[in-house]
């Protein structure tokens, strides 16, 4: 099982409410979270990933509260791609990967590189350095890391920014997959984007508004 609940969250910037007291489930397959430019959609999946913490309310994983020891577990199993740019330029695209899953402590990570590598077509650009590379094929190395550690929650700011037309192919394959419940291949059991476009999603998407915010969240219909 892969679901999370929020349970009456509220955020703050400054005195700023960006939202209050949201609750929801997120339950396996993809979930999209949508609002205008500055509803709190990056702050929102930075939550849900473990990386910052509401101002009020809570978290849970699986049936337990996101803190301690579960929290741990839990960003051993989530994978995070944010909407920045790769800053790791110097490194080459192959020597990148190999860095982050021995940081990551990934379980054959040899492996789990090739896997990534093959995955994002970044066979032909292994040995380039990856600021030599363009946005697209930064952002394809972004991904790529953020899957090293076959998490079961995917966690995507931005999933087809800067990405050209395979890239786009790329990223509809493996939402497909999450969709589907494939099990052939290392899929996440959930994923959860930020910022998609509806156009670019594989298959329909109902958005609903999420009280006390300018936020929606939806679920990618099977």
């Amino acid at each position: 099982m892969a679901s999370l609940v929020v349970e009456c969250i509220t955020c703050r910037i400054g005195g700023r409410h960006v939202w209050e007291s949201a609750t929801f489930a997120l339950d396996p397959g993809v979930a999209v979270i949508g609002g205008p430019s500055g509803s709190g959609k990056t702050m929102l999946l930075e939550v849900l990933a473990g990386l910052r913490r509401a101002d009020q309310g809570r978290v849970i994983w699986d049936g337990n509260p996101l803190r301690g020891a579960v929290l741990d577990e839990y960003r051993a199993v989530r994978g995070y791609c944010p909407a920045a740019r790769w800053d790791a330029r110097a490194m080459t695209v192959e020597s990148a990967l190999q860095w982050m899953a021995a940081l990551w402590e990934v379980s054959k990570p040899e492996r789990a590189v090739v896997r990534e590598m093959a995955r994002w077509g970044l066979g032909p650009v292994a040995r380039q350095r990856i600021g030599t590379l363009s946005e697209g094929y930064q952002r394809r190395v972004l991904l790529a890391t953020s899957l090293l550690m076959s998490p079961v929650v995917w966690m995507v700011d931005r999933p087809f920014e800067a990405l050209d037309a395979e890239g786009r192919v790329l990223v509809q394959t493996l939402l497909a997959g999450v969709l589907s419940g494939t099990t052939a291949l290392v899929w996440p059991k959930l994923a959860v984007l930020a910022d998609a476009d509806p156009e670019d999603l594989p298959a329909p998407i109902r958005m609903s508004p999420v009280s006390g915010s300018n936020l929606t969240i939806g679920r990618m219909e099977r």
